[in-house]
């Protein structure tokens, strides 16, 4: 069922730790530019104008709106101003609305109904679009967005605007999308930011090499989200490998002296020493993945201690890594595992949890044909001084809350290691022959569940283990 491709870990984990430009050819890092791309999201929001300093125009397909650090943004359609706020990488209309925190304060709520409402299909899950037509439409008109959410929904003066604007849609006319559904759809849009790194290729301020390992220097000593994301092809050999897929995981890194850091994968082996002299040997050679064309790496700042690499062929992005602080301190709070063994020690913790949750299809072509689809969740928790991970891997592109029995279709395949385990006389890394992994919740950064397992080392020794886990990667 597994077939991780070993190239893309090398490319993920030299891009991230040693900053190296993998992936040989010209163009590799680029350099830094006085201008930069964002992207409006409530959905994506194409079509909508804007100005940002001497910048102006329209959000293109994907939302991308060019701008000036430091400069701001206005954005509207025809004559209604939607909101202004500092330039970014990433804007949402919760970022419009000074002192608001989440998508119940009236003005986002205000903000949110109309885009959706204006939507060319009606149908925000797809991306909003904002027609030439509507845009058009809209000359000469004004909106308060700044009053009761009630009192916006009943007001005349917004009803006549929203009829007559959406008389310009493809779709034709259409009342104010309700409140709870545009607020949901704006929910899990900013979850799916969070989530995959579910961006446009390009976004941010670009950095030059030297600017990107200066600001991880500034800003290295923590604990850190990554989330990756894959659609390239491996050709090696008479042999393609097409991976489209992403994972998440949390990682940690302590400064020591000068040029060295300790950095913690969440694995079963703890933080490794890495220092400026590592020649990063796992590097990507670009013939792999990019054996025709030009390859780049594209380093991005899409805020102050977020940032995103983007490594390309011939411009289009194959494998990306969004990078994201979430504290100064270097430890992992990540969830919590419970672990209840026939032969081995006991386990029930709260801290220094950590993990990874991934998804994956593979399609292998050439001289042997072969897809193959899965999912995995890697739970990982101190262990009487050493560590303990659980490691499932699921027959399923997507996660769902249900019971997984152990092997065949539909199934998950686990493996419970342990340093420990030797002291018992068990195998250190025993795999499941029977029971099941039930999961009780399931998001793309986070999920809860349980497993009752019977485990078997290489000799034939057997163990029965249950408990609970929880994991939550933001």
């Amino acid at each position: 069922m597994t077939l991780h491709p070993n190239w893309y870990k090398s490319a993920l984990c030299t891009v991230a730790l040693s900053l190296s430009a993998c992936g040989g050819g010209g163009g590799e890092g680029g350099t830094a530019t006085t201008s930069a791309q964002g992207v409006l999201l409530d959905s994506a929001v194409a079509g909508i104008g804007y100005r940002a300093g001497s910048l102006s125009g329209v959000t293109d397909a994907d939302g991308r709106f060019t701008y000036q650090p430091g400069t701001q943004v206005t954005f509207f359609i025809g004559d209604i101003e939607i909101g202004t706020v500092t330039a970014g990488a990433i804007v949402t209309p919760l970022d419009m609305v000074h002192g608001a925190s989440d998508a119940t304060h009236p003005t986002v709520t205000n903000i949110l109904r109309f885009l959706q409402t204006l939507d060319d299909d009606g149908d925000p899950a797809n991306g909003i679009q904002i027609s030439a037509a509507v845009r058009s439409a809209a000359a000469g008109m004004s909106l308060d967005f700044a009053q009761p959410v009630s009192t916006f929904g009943d007001e005349l003066a917004v009803q006549n605007v929203v009829s007559s604007l959406t008389a310009a849609r493809s779709e034709g006319q259409r009342t104010l999308v309700d409140v709870e559904p545009a607020r949901e759809h704006f929910r899990r849009t900013l979850a799916q930011i969070t989530v995959s790194g579910n961006l446009p290729s390009g976004i941010g301020e670009r950095l030059s090499d030297a600017e990107m390992r200066g600001y991880t220097d500034e800003f290295g000593q923590g604990l850190w989200q990554w989330v990756s994301n894959i659609d390239a092809t491996l050709s090696m050999g008479g042999q393609q490998l097409h991976t489209q897929g992403g994972v998440v995981l949390v990682h940690t890194q302590v400064d020591g002296a000068p040029g060295v850091s300790y950095q913690d994968d969440c694995d079963l082996h703890g933080p490794l020493e890495v220092t400026d002299s590592d020649d990063g040997d796992d590097s990507l050679d670009s013939g792999y993945y990019c054996p025709n064309g030009q390859a780049e790496t594209a380093y991005y700042r899409l805020a102050p201690s977020n940032f995103r690499i983007e490594l390309r062929c011939d411009q289009q992005p194959l494998v990306s890594l969004s990078m994201r602080k979430l504290s100064d301190t270097p430890a992992f709070d990540n969830g919590s595992l419970t672990f209840t063994s026939s032969n081995n020690p006991d386990l029930s913790v709260s801290t220094g949890v950590c993990g990874a949750i991934g998804q994956f299809h593979n399609r292998l072509s050439g001289m042997e044909e072969r897809e193959m689809q899965e999912a995995s969740v890697r739970v990982v928790a101190p262990y009487q001084g050493e560590r303990i991970e659980l490691d499932m891997t699921f027959d399923t592109t997507a996660l769902a809350v249900a019971t997984y029995a152990v092997g065949g279709a539909g199934g998950v395949e686990v493996t419970v290691s342990s340093p420990l385990f030797r002291n018992t006389g068990f195998d250190e890394s025993p795999e499941a022959v029977g029971g099941s992994v039930t999961l009780l919740a399931v998001d793309g950064t986070s999920v809860v569940g349980t497993y009752s397992l019977t485990l078997e080392g290489y000799l034939g020794d057997q163990d029965s283990v249950s408990g609970s886990f929880a994991l939550d990667l933001n």
